[in-house]
């Protein structure tokens, strides 16, 4: 016998032209002229009531897009203090931050996970803006110079990662991207020049970073070193004299929510923001949860951000390089990065037959292409006046690769690669540099 009610699996041929935000009355009075497809009949009145909650479950649960973390805060559905979230679209009681993550409802937005610098990480490692007057890039060997302009469009890679929030607009007391300040003529890609827009002051870029007009989004740790975290009260921190609450300040582009940067409750491992907040380890009031073993003398199981960083439970940015990206398949299926790899004896970094085994294992589709590209072709780093690969340079040790640093081979320092770079004779040219501190600092979704 054919059922009464249309089968659920029906229901999302029905649910697209339904809107995501409505109400199962909104719905039910959609749904009065539908008839069983098994059936020729229309649904009686029990029916159509169940078919709409069946529908208002489906749409709940599946069909929803997450909205945007500063959108929430906007439209006053999250508690930019306690982020209880309430959007009536979405749940029909209040939940946590922690369950709306969890359930996926709720998206920290940031920058596109892709291969280049930051404009701040470019004018710290003095690849532009060397003074008040330097607004292009220059060449040190050769003079070549080149804007920004280039930097950002470059195919098929951009120098610069042009999603990244670091530029303030100081009208909204917003952090955007270099693609979003272009728009509202903050930032000239041709001229190098910034923009203050409520004092409508034009400065270098040098000037503007040393403002922190430019500046790429903090950690924890950063925040708490620099001095504008102040633990007292609810709004913890402080943004060119804005005091934002901890949620405000992930959504108005102050703190960088992916970076590996908490250290976990069992101490193995580190957690981003967006990551300590799923797990509990972190709460939406700006407040670190301790385990029953970390301090047990401590009065309170609930730490401010200054006092976790004192006991050494943030840290600066967790470097994320091109050896971490997983992108080599084993035979059990399970994919390694080039350092796990090689921890696991998959592959011998002193074998100097070892880039022609990696280009051959690309052709059979063992590593991914780009991975396997990025790893063997000549990087720009110079050793015995020839240039060498990210691979050669693993296994010779001139580069370290948890720390994302260059190593001079006669005094044995670290150095990052801008350092290095300005003290000559280490790379081919400033494109080679910038190309290798960029797969030496990357997103930690590649």
């Amino acid at each position: 016998m054919a059922p009464n009610f249309l089968p659920s699996e029906l229901l999302f041929e029905i649910a697209p032209f339904v809107p995501a935000h409505c109400s199962v009355p909104t719905i039910f009075s959609s749904c009065q002229l539908l008839r069983n497809l098994l059936l020729p009949r229309v649904l009686k009145w029990k029916e159509r009531k169940q078919l709409a909650m069946e529908m208002h479950d489906s749409l709940s649960t599946v069909q929803l897009k997450p909205i945007e973390l500063e959108r929430a805060l906007s439209l006053g559905v999250l508690d930019p203090i306690s982020g209880v979230f309430s959007f009536r679209g979405f749940v029909q009681e209040p939940i946590s931050l922690r369950d709306a993550l969890i359930r996926g409802l709720i998206k920290f937005s940031n920058a596109q996970p892709e291969i280049g610098l930051s404009l701040g990480q470019c004018i710290s490692q003095q690849f532009i803006g060397k003074d008040e007057t330097d607004n292009k890039f220059v060449d040190n060997a050769t003079g070549e110079t080149f804007t920004l302009v280039e930097a950002v469009h470059c195919q098929p890679y951009p120098f610069i990662n042009d999603s990244v929030k670091e530029c303030l607009n100081t009208a909204t007391g917003r952090r955007i991207s270099v693609a979003e300040a272009v728009i509202v003529n903050i930032l000239d890609l041709n001229t190098g020049k910034f923009t203050n827009l409520n004092s409508r002051e034009e400065m270098s870029l040098r000037k503007a970073w040393r403002e922190n007009l430019i500046r790429k989004q903090m950690t924890l740790m950063e925040a708490s070193l620099s001095g504008v975290l102040d633990a007292r009260g609810n709004k913890q921190f402080n943004d060119h004299g804005t005091k934002r609450t901890f949620l405000e300040a992930i959504a108005f582009g102050m703190l960088d929510p992916d970076v590996k940067q908490i250290k976990s409750a069992n101490g193995d491992e580190w957690l981003s923001i967006v990551e300590a907040l799923k797990h509990g380890r972190l709460l939406p009031e700006g407040r670190l949860v301790l385990t029953d073993t970390e301090r047990p003398t401590h009065p309170s199981r609930e730490i401010n951000f200054n006092l976790a960083q004192r006991w050494g439970l943030l840290s600066g940015s967790i470097r994320h390089t091109i050896y971490d990206v997983k992108g080599i398949k084993i035979v059990n299926g399970e994919k390694l990065s080039f350092k796990e790899a090689v921890r696991r004896g998959v592959y011998n970094p002193q074998n100097e037959a070892l880039e022609d085994q990696l280009r051959d294992e690309w052709t059979r589709e063992l590593i991914e292409q780009k991975l396997a590209f990025l790893l063997t072709a000549p990087c720009g780093l110079i050793v015995d006046g020839v240039e060498i690969s990210l691979v050669r340079a693993h296994a010779i040790g001139r580069v370290n690769s948890s720390n994302g640093t260059v190593v001079d081979p006669v005094t044995n320092t670290e150095m990052y690669v801008g350092r290095a770079y300005m003290a000559g004779n280490t790379f081919t040219s400033l494109r080679a540099a910038m190309r290798m501190a960029a797969l030496l600092n990357l997103h930690h979704s590649l």
